[in-house]
């Protein structure tokens, strides 16, 4: 299952970047590059590099979100993969939870999923 949400995560993250003008994003794209590299080396600058990029991408995130919102509205195929990508993060944040014994991100991972015990008439679980 994770694979399968790997793999879709990159299909919308190509569908993204085939569909609008990625010139915006090559400083943020290079930066994520060299960020790779760092990690791969398990270089000491990776935390100073991971927050840098993480001030830069913020209009990157944003227009990704923005095009997710208008494919979740124009095709169903889409809307289906999109929910099946956030629940199964929503049941990986729920299992690290477990792991980590994380009370508040357990919390909030089961109240993320309260909607769907109800769409599916789990009375139990929404007790």
């Amino acid at each position: 299952m994770q694979l399968l949400k790997e793999a879709l995560l990159r299909l919308q993250w190509d569908a993204f970047f085939k569909e609008g003008d990625n010139v915006h994003y090559k400083e943020q794209l290079a930066m994520l590059e060299d960020l790779k590299l760092k990690i791969a080396t398990s270089s000491t600058e990776r935390a100073e590099a991971f927050q840098l990029f993480e001030e830069k991408s913020s209009g990157l995130f944003s227009s990704f979100e923005q095009f997710i919102d208008r494919a979740r509205s124009t095709n169903e195929t889409f809307r289906y993969w999109d929910t099946f990508i956030h629940l199964f993060q929503q049941v990986e944040n729920l299992v690290r939870a477990d792991r980590d014994g994380d009370l508040t991100l357990h919390l909030q991972s089961v109240q993320a999923l309260l909607p769907i015990f109800a769409a599916f008439d789990c009375t139990n679980y929404l007790r």
